[in-house]
């Protein structure tokens, strides 16, 4: 008999732990100030960042192999 809560939980997205070393302990704040700013939740901003990163990684890789 499945696990109802993993089920949900699969249906409803994942979460995740994203550690900081002690020594960037600060950008926590700086995740909370970055998010208030742009009106969004962390888990929110984090992902619109992912998005952003990953978009340019497709532009530059796409540049890099049209020059060919």
């Amino acid at each position: 008999m499945p696990v109802t809560s993993n089920f949900r939980a699969q249906e409803n997205g994942k979460s995740i732990m994203v550690s900081f070393p002690a020594h960037e302990t600060h950008l926590i704040d700086e995740l909370d100030r970055l998010a208030h700013l742009e009106m969004t939740s962390k888990s929110q901003f984090l992902r619109r960042c992912i998005r952003r990163e990953s978009q340019k990684v497709e532009e530059v890789a796409g540049k890099r192999f049209s020059r060919v």
